[in-house]
């Protein structure tokens, strides 16, 4: 997954709070937050039904292709 981090730019990622366990935590990026949008690491929480919401919206937009691992 690091790999794919940094040689496809529109590759992010999100944990249901669990980022270290799961290792879905892109090392070279920095985490998503309400004044940086420049991340490609989102901090869910324990709300996985929106996680799925959000990522799959991401994706059908288009633009992003995104990671998720809930549990």
């Amino acid at each position: 997954m690091q790999v794919i981090a940094q040689r496809i730019p529109p590759f992010l990622g999100g944990s249901a709070d669990l980022c270290p366990s799961t290792k879905t935590y892109i090392k070279s990026a920095p985490s998503l937050d309400k004044n940086r949008f420049t991340g490609k690491n989102i901090h869910f929480g324990v709300r996985e039904h929106a996680m799925g919401g959000i990522l799959n919206g991401l994706a059908l937009y288009g633009g992003v292709i995104p990671l998720v691992r809930p549990f």
